[in-house]
């Protein structure tokens, strides 16, 4: 598999970042130095801003909690980059994948996804 780096800006005041991944598995999320805030992932088939959804999964509930419901996937991000481990079963099919920060950037930030091909 060959894994590649896709790169979106999140210009001054915005939130997005949209990664276009088609036939691709998302394997992590590159943040650098952001305001602190979350990541919010969105999912779409196409590129039309109101068809991104949010991706959910089943949280494992705590010892003696039942879960009630599905969990959208956000990771709490800054201060300082990271990188973010995606989990291979959710990303395997989703071909557009939009992370949407909680705070507008008080200056231009890229992100980084790397995603692999067959």
């Amino acid at each position: 598999m060959k894994a590649t780096p896709i790169f979106a800006l999140v210009n001054s005041g915005q939130q997005l970042a949209d990664f276009p991944a088609l036939h691709s598995i998302e394997a992590g999320l590159y943040v650098p130095a952001v305001d602190s805030c979350s990541a919010a992932v969105r999912a779409s088939y196409d590129q039309t801003s109101a068809n991104y959804l949010p991706v959910k999964y089943n949280a494992v509930p705590l010892s003696g909690q039942v879960l009630s419901s599905l969990q959208d996937i956000t990771i709490p991000v800054g201060p300082g980059g990271a990188f973010y481990a995606l989990d291979y079963n959710l990303a395997a099919i989703i071909p557009n994948l939009r992370v949407v920060l909680s705070v507008a950037q008080t200056a231009p930030r890229t992100l980084c996804m790397v995603a692999k091909w067959d």
